[in-house]
């Protein structure tokens, strides 16, 4: 009986310092639900989301943190299926790069995406399809 109690005790303290450590952990990071998620060669993502008549990327790092985008900066071509090509250079907007307002409706269209650091030579190319199907 005594033995019993004791193993009881045992389960309630270890469930109580379990629960306090997920909660100091705090949230998991996730990447945005909006958008078109995109995994990076080099380890992290880019979030590409046309935000009314604007495009707008969000970096983030591997564990899916937001990530600075100091030194970065985007050229853009938008296919649309049954109009002109528009392209559009996407600059740094605090934490995001934006473009210009100039992406019309409808929504849906193919980006093909060059990011570049401010001084370096290489450059990242994505093909994204948006809304991703």
């Amino acid at each position: 009986m005594k033995s019993n109690f004791l193993t009881w005790i045992a389960v309630v303290v270890l469930a109580f310092f379990a629960t306090v450590t997920l909660r100091a952990a705090g949230p998991i990071p996730t990447l945005p639900e909006t958008g078109v998620n995109i995994a990076r060669a080099a380890g992290g993502w880019l979030n590409v989301e046309a935000t009314g008549n604007r495009l707008v990327v969000r970096l983030f790092d591997a564990a899916k943190n937001p990530a600075p985008v100091d030194g970065l900066y985007a050229s853009a071509r938008v296919v649309y299926p049954a109009r002109e090509d528009r392209r559009v250079i996407l600059n740094p907007d605090g934490d995001t790069l934006v473009s210009p307002a100039s992406i019309k409706p409808p929504l849906v269209f193919r980006i093909h995406f060059t990011l570049f650091v401010t001084g370096n030579g290489e450059a990242e190319s994505f093909v994204v399809r948006y809304p991703k199907a």
